[in-house]
């Protein structure tokens, strides 16, 4: 686009293309990834949750989208809210986030890389324990009534127990 945004299309291994976004802006490039290919979580205005669920991706296929972008050279930041709910791929998405911030592998502070939630239990306390990345959690909605209309997920997992989980945690200076 005019700023500079570009997206990409990458193969998976379960057959269907991922989408990855590479945003610059000034000093600071992100790439927005992807962690499956579709999505199970049905959100009403998420094109991805229209495809269904496809598959889950590697690790090696989330580093991947990182290091096989133009600018890859130039990427400062990594978000995990590309194609998929990072949180129902929990296990290849910490594994992609120690490669990032590893000093055997990119050597990234974790405060480099965001996960970006609709917050899926119990794969966020998960999180929370496992990682000193930094968290976002998708809201679209507030309120509880109007958010259950676009997201069904808060059947399963409303946003006040989201959040009452997150408050466990210390934020100072770390997320």
């Amino acid at each position: 686009s005019k700023d500079g945004t570009a997206k990409y299309l990458f193969p998976s291994l379960c057959g269907w293309p991922v989408e990855s976004v590479v945003i610059p802006d000034g000093e600071r490039t992100t790439i927005c990834v992807s962690s499956q290919a579709g999505c199970k979580m049905g959100c009403r205005f998420c094109m991805t949750g229209r495809m269904g669920f496809r598959g889950n991706l590697t690790a090696g296929e989330i580093i991947s989208q990182i290091i096989n972008v133009k600018e890859s050279e130039s990427i400062t930041h990594a978000v995990f809210m590309g194609m998929g709910e990072p949180l129902d791929n929990l296990s290849e998405v910490l594994s992609a986030m120690e490669v990032l911030t590893s000093d055997r592998g990119f050597g990234w502070s974790p405060k480099r890389v965001t996960l970006s939630t609709i917050g899926v239990f119990p794969a966020l306390r998960e999180f929370m324990e496992r990682s000193r990345c930094h968290l976002a959690i998708s809201m679209h909605n507030p309120f509880d009534s109007e958010r259950i209309e676009l997201m069904p997920v808060q059947k399963a997992w409303p946003l006040s127990r989201t959040l009452d989980l997150i408050r466990e945690y210390d934020f100072t200076g770390q997320r």
